[in-house]
């Protein structure tokens, strides 16, 4: 396992880590996006770096229903219901 930080701060407000986390080369924020199991929220520059990345990734699984994606009206701009 690996940790990454992107440029700007590297904690939040809440005092927890702001970190890209690999595992096996792999980025598992990109594999729960895929999988439709998260989706993208609180981004905010510089901290940008895999954001395109994610974004395809959301949006194939938006489009193929994965996960909370499924489920009509579940996901909000304000989080989930």
């Amino acid at each position: 396992m690996e940790i990454e930080l992107d440029q700007g701060d590297t904690k939040d407000k809440y005092d927890r880590v702001l970190a890209y986390v690999f595992i096996e080369g792999e980025l598992l924020q990109d594999i729960l996006i895929r999988e439709g199991l998260a989706r993208i929220a609180y981004i905010a520059p510089p901290s940008t770096k895999y954001h395109q990345q994610l974004q395809e990734s959301q949006k194939q699984a938006k489009k193929a229903n994965l996960g909370i994606w499924s489920i009509e009206g579940y996901v909000t701009e304000k989080g989930f219901q």
